[in-house]
């Protein structure tokens, strides 16, 4: 649509289930764009056809392509098979060294270090291969980059945006999981069995600390970012998103606004969401089933907090990616 304009609030999210390293993103995104027929007239929202399995694996080919094009030209991946990636001197080899043993899920520290961390359940062996997408689960995976945008969330239904907003934003620990063994070592049990039988992963105390060290942001590193329309300076902002007084629209009835409306109601009330998240590889925990039906789909009471009936998702649509 022409001079059509959408939006997005993104929040990276930096762990996995198992307290590992994983940074992936969640996105909510406007299920459609604003229009402005008048120059001085209120932007219209439109509502964009529904997703399907090959918008998600479009963009996930786009992600996959252009983010290791991005770490081929940074240095950090070799440019063919022959050729070597340069090591880079990090500026914090202590923190750069916990990093890169939760990305693998190796023990960083102690007399153990380079190990791989203790899992405990029943065990089993597993041989599976992850298809590109499964039909009508809006989801896809390339070479551990997964992409999922199956949540939706209605117009009107602001306590399940309240709910998705609070799981994507919840910390990565989850107390009531963590128990000390009569050995001394931390257990932290998983949300959800892994496919190979794991339920809990087992730390010796300084491996803990060491582990959660790996979760800290550096300073002045934003995780929550804002995009497109719902960017701060964004031109036509102050026209869609109410101000904290603003309760109903001046140019609808209330209860009036629907997806697709021609009317012009605020961002609260008009516009419906879709909540995406992106995971881009190279974590070597097994994080579940995100393809699967019932996999990571379907947050509970217990990995976020508060009750929850909504399933995550992930995946940008017809989002402009690429490095910054």
């Amino acid at each position: 649509m022409s001079g059509g304009r959408s939006g997005a609030v993104v929040l990276a999210q930096r762990f996995g289930g198992a307290l590992n390293l994983n940074l992936h993103f969640h996105t909510l995104v406007l299920d459609g764009v604003f229009t402005r027929p008048e120059k001085f007239g209120r932007p219209v929202f439109h509502e964009t056809a529904p997703l399907t399995d090959e918008d998600v694996v479009a963009v996930n080919r786009v992600l996959h392509r252009r983010i290791l094009r991005y770490l081929r030209r940074r240095g950090r991946l070799p440019r063919d098979e022959h050729e070597e990636p340069a090591e880079a001197e990090p500026d914090e080899p202590l923190f750069a060294q916990l990093c890169a043993a939760s990305v693998q899920g190796r023990v960083a520290l102690g007399a153990k270090s380079g190990a791989r961390v203790e899992r405990l359940g029943r065990r089993r062996e597993v041989e599976f291969e992850r298809p590109l997408f499964r039909p009508g689960e809006l989801c896809c995976d390339i070479e551990q980059f997964s992409l999922h945008a199956k949540v939706r969330i209605e117009a009107q239904d602001r306590e399940g945006l309240e709910r998705l907003c609070r799981y994507i934003a919840r910390p990565p620990i989850k107390v009531e999981r963590l128990s000390l063994a009569p050995d001394g070592r931390v257990i932290y049990g998983l949300r959800r069995h892994w496919r190979d039988g794991t339920s809990a992963i087992a730390f010796e105390p300084l491996d803990f600390i060491a582990r959660l060290a790996a979760l800290v942001p550096r300073p002045r590193a934003h995780l929550l970012t804002y995009h497109g329309i719902l960017a701060p300076a964004a031109e036509w902002r102050d026209l869609v998103v109410p101000g904290p007084r603003a309760k109903s629209s001046p140019c609808s009835e209330p209860g009036s606004s629907s997806l697709g409306s021609k009317t012009c109601t605020p961002l609260s009330q008009n516009n419906s969401l879709q909540a995406q998240s992106c995971t881009s590889g190279f974590a070597a925990e097994p994080a579940g089933e995100p393809c699967a039906p019932g996999s990571g789909a379907e947050p509970t009471a217990e990995s976020a907090g508060t009750p929850l009936a909504l399933r995550t998702s992930s995946a940008a649509r017809r989002a402009r990616v690429g490095p910054s």
